[in-house]
C-alpha cells in the first residue's frame, strides 16, 4: 500500500479553528478512500473540540511543544504564560541571529524526531507539508535533502512573503523570500491554492514546479432555513426587491477597516433605481456602528450553525464576496466562494481589479465582478445584475452547469494530488 505522511501543525481534535484544519483532514480522508495508507503528524494540545470528525483509519503521530499545548487552555494562568514564553523565546532567538519566522520555528525538531521514528518503522513513498504556519515548510527541504527518493510535495494552502500579514517587517520578509526559494527549488512539487498564486510565485522565482489544487467546496449538510431569516427574505421578495446576501466577518459604518460592507449600501443608496431595486441581508460576525444610518433596505443576522448558514444562502439571489486588499487580490479566493458555487448561488465578487482567481471563478459560473476601486463600476454591476433578473424573470439561482460545479468541489480538486504521487510497484500493478 502507497504511505504518505502529511505534515501539518493543526489536526483534530486538538485545534478550535475548522479553518486551520479543514483542508488537511479532509485531504486525509479523501486519501484514504482511494486506499492509501496515511499517517499525520500534528501538534498536540491540552484541550480537545469536536469540530471534525476524521476517517479513523487515518494514522496520527502526535508531537509535542510547550509553546503550543496549552495555546486554547481554559486555564489562563497557564495559557497567558506560555504565550509569553514563546514570545520571549522567539524574541531571543531573532536577537541572536537565529531569527525563526513564526512560533512554529521554535519546536521543528520534534516534527524531525517524529518523522525519523516513521521513516525506521515503514518505507515512505510520499510527503506532504500544509502550512501555514509557513516556517513549517523548512521540514520539507530537511526531509527532500536527506531522502532525495522521497516524492516531497510542499502545500502552500495561503502565500507566505506575497502577503502582507506574513511577510512582516524587512527583515522577517527577506527571511520568508531566502526560505520560500530553497522550498521551491528542492521539493517536487508546490501546491498553491489559487491560479493567481501559481502566477505570482512563477514570476517572483522563475519556477515551474507548481500545481493549482484549489479548496474547493465540502458537499455539507444542508438545514431548513432559519425563520428569522427566512421571513426577512420573504419581505423584501413581497415588495419586489433582488436579495444580496452576504455571510460571514465584516464590519458595518466603519469606513477604512479590511472587510467593511458600508461601500455596498452607499453605492446603492447613490442610484434612485437601485435603492427600490435591491436588499441586503447581513448575517455573521459583523461589528456595526451604532450611529449607522441608511436608505437601503437590509437586515442584520447573529452566525448561525454552518448547516443552516447554508439554508439561508439558498434563499438570497446573489451571493456577496468582499475582499480589499490590492496587494495579495491575485492570490486570494475566499471559502464563501466555493460555498455559493455548492448552494448554486450566483456569486458578486467585489474585488481589486488585480483579482484575477476571482475573475476566473465569475467566469467559469457566470457571476458578476465589480471592482472595489471604481464606485461607477460597481453601480454598472449592480444595473447589470438587475437586468438578468428581469430577463430571466426572476429565475435567479439556476443551478449552473453540473460539470463546473462540481469541477470546485473539494473532491475534484484533490483529485489532481493522485497524478503527483510515487506509487509503489504493487499499487502501480493494481
Amino acid at each position: 500500500m502507497t504511505s504518505i505522511v502529511l505534515v501539518t501543525r493543526d489536526f483534530p481534535p486538538y485545534c478550535g479553528q475548522t479553518g486551520w484544519m479543514i483542508r488537511v483532514a479532509t485531504l486525509a480522508d479523501f486519501l484514504v478512500a482511494k486506499g492509501y495508507d496515511v499517517t499525520v503528524v500534528a501538534i498536540r494540545r491540552s484541550r480537545r473540540f469536536d469540530l471534525l470528525a476524521v476517517n479513523p483509519s487515518v494514522h496520527v503521530k502526535w508531537v509535542f511543544s510547550i509553546f503550543e499545548y496549552y495555546r486554547y487552555d481554559d486555564r489562563a494562568w497557564l495559557r497567558r504564560p506560555m504565550n509569553l514564553l514563546a514570545a520571549l523565546f522567539l524574541f531571543v532567538k531573532r536577537m541572536v541571529g537565529k531569527e525563526p519566522y513564526d512560533r512554529t520555528g521554535l519546536f521543528l525538531g520534534v516534527y524531525r524526531r517524529a518523522f525519523n521514528k516513521i521513516n525506521d518503522a515503514q518505507e515512505i513513498s510520499n510527503v506532504i507539508i500544509s502550512t501555514p504556519p509557513h516556517s513549517l515548510q523548512q521540514i520539507a527541504v530537511w526531509i527532500k535533502q536527506r531522502n532525495p527518493s522521497i516524492n516531497v510535495l510542499s502545500d502552500f494552502r495561503d502565500g507566505w512573503s506575497v502577503r502582507p500579514m506574513y511577510a512582516g517587517t524587512l527583515s522577517l520578509r527577506y527571511k520568508a523570500e531566502e526560505c520560500e526559494r530553497r522550498i521551491f527549488e528542492t521539493v517536487d512539487r508546490v501546491l498553491v491554492v489559487s491560479s493567481g498564486m501559481r502566477k505570482v510565485y512563477g514570476e517572483k522565482y522563475s519556477v515551474a514546479n507548481t500545481v493549482v489544487m484549489e479548496n474547493g467546496y465540502s458537499n455539507d449538510t444542508i438545514a431548513p432555513a432559519g425563520f428569522e431569516f427566512s421571513a426577512a427574505v420573504d419581505r423584501f421578495r413581497s415588495e419586489g426587491r433582488i436579495v444580496l446576501g452576504y455571510f460571514g466577518s465584516g464590519s458595518v459604518g466603519r469606513d477604512g477597516e479590511e472587510q467593511d460592507l458600508t461601500m455596498l449600501f452607499r453605492v446603492i443608496e447613490e442610484d434612485g433605481a437601485l435603492i427600490d431595486r435591491f436588499a441586503i441581508v447581513l448575517q455573521g460576525r459583523l461589528s456595526v456602528e451604532r450611529k449607522f444610518t441608511s436608505k437601503a433596505s437590509y437586515s442584520i443576522h447573529s452566525p448561525a450553525a454552518h448547516s443552516q448558514v447554508l439554508g439561508n444562502m439558498q434563499l438570497v439571489d446573489v451571493g456577496v464576496n468582499l475582499n480589499m486588499s490590492s496587494e495579495y487580490a491575485p492570490c486570494v479566493i475566499g471559502g464563501k466562494v466555493y460555498e455559493y458555487i455548492y448552494t448554486s448561488r450566483p456569486v458578486l465578487i467585489v474585488a481589486p481589479d488585480e483579482a484575477i482567481s476571482l475573475k476566473e471563478i465569475v467566469q467559469d459560473t457566470g457571476g458578476y465582478f465589480a471592482n472595489v476601486n471604481d464606485r461607477s463600476q460597481m453601480r454598472e454591476t449592480f444595473h447589470e445584475i438587475s437586468s438578468d433578473y428581469r430577463l430571466r424573470r426572476g429565475a435567479f439561482g439556476e443551478k449552473p452547469d453540473s460539470g463546473c460545479r462540481k469541477k470546485y468541489s473539494r473532491d475534484s480538486q484533490y483529485k489532481k494530488l493522485l497524478e503527483l504521487l510515487i506509487h509503489d510497484a504493487a499499487d502501480e500493478e493494481a
